[in-house]
């Protein structure tokens, strides 16, 4: 094959097109019309000899090939693009930037009024992208599709990779301010036969550190309720029995709102260490050693006010 043939544009449209296996997103990405990108893919198929994309009821697949050519594709272009990058000092006054952040709702509550301030000073043509956290995240900081992780530390995710701590938190109980039952300190025996509102992602199987714990220890709560938010548990509590378990600052910021009392738990639960990771070959990626840096000091003063 004579690579001089070749336009690397080619790649960069076959990476887009396996990345979503879509003939149209994958052509506004580039820029290009549907027939535009749809000519593209045939080209492709000539190069490699092979479908690449096949449909499969309403979808398109990638066929066994195209599996295959995936992540060395990503990789090849990913090195390109840090290649070039590397060459150049990031400007954020001036530079345009999207970086995608997997976390919490709870972490984004904290993070992102801070980090929304500063990029407005520092850098307007840098947004950010908030996705959910969830078990699948490695993937997501392996294929580029996530730029940051934020979690815990302790977290059942396990993220193997790169990262900094950026601040420490406790768990405490929530009723509603008016509960009937519970006035400023909590039992166990309370704790363990009120009804218990909890964190869980029903789909990946997800649960908080805090119900981690506390299986650890035999302690089996009455669960009346599961949701996939941390900053709508406070909210679901006011004129009933209910009570949860969410993040002292968390807690904190939404007190009044909620309406809620913030009581010490009668188990005890490690504290948790909420961190920001990435992937190893982002290290040096000057745009990811700027943003990164920010987010922890960001990480720093939130840390500073207990």
């Amino acid at each position: 094959m004579d690579l001089a043939q070749i336009n690397l544009n080619l790649l960069v449209a076959l990476n887009e097109l396996l990345k979503d296996r879509n003939v149209t997103r994958a052509g506004q990405r580039m820029g290009l019309s549907q027939p535009a990108m749809s000519g593209t893919l045939a080209r492709l198929r000539k190069l490699f000899r092979d479908d690449l994309l096949v449909q499969v009821g309403h979808r398109l697949e990638m066929t066994p090939l195209a599996q295959e050519l995936a992540q060395p594709v990503r990789d090849m272009l990913e090195q390109i693009e840090q290649m070039i990058d590397g060459r150049r000092a990031f400007s954020p006054a001036s530079d345009e930037c999207l970086f995608t952040i997997a976390a919490s709702d709870y972490s984004t509550f904290l993070l992102a009024p801070p980090m929304l301030a500063r990029l407005a000073l520092e850098a307007p043509a840098v947004s950010v992208q908030f996705m959910q956290l969830d078990s699948d995240i490695g993937e997501g900081l392996e294929s580029g599709e996530i730029d940051f992780a934020i979690a815990p530390a302790e977290a059942e995710l396990q993220l193997n990779y790169p990262g900094r701590l950026l601040f420490e938190d406790r768990w405490v109980c929530v009723v509603s301010a008016d509960h009937p039952d519970v006035g400023q300190q909590i039992t166990r025996k309370q704790f363990l036969s009120l009804p218990y509102l909890t964190f869980a992602l029903a789909k990946r199987g997800v649960r908080s550190d805090a119900d981690i714990a506390l299986a650890e220890v035999g302690a089996r709560q009455q669960v009346v309720a599961k949701v996939e938010s941390f900053l709508l548990l406070p909210f679901m509590l006011r004129g009933t029995r209910t009570m949860t378990l969410i993040q002292r600052r968390l807690a904190e910021r939404v007190k009044e709102a909620a309406n809620i009392r913030i009581l010490l738990p009668p188990f005890r639960i490690p504290d948790l260490h909420e961190g920001i990771y990435w992937s190893p070959r982002n290290n040096a990626n000057p745009p990811h050693l700027w943003f990164r840096s920010m987010v922890i000091e960001i990480g720093r003063d939130i840390s500073a006010h207990r």
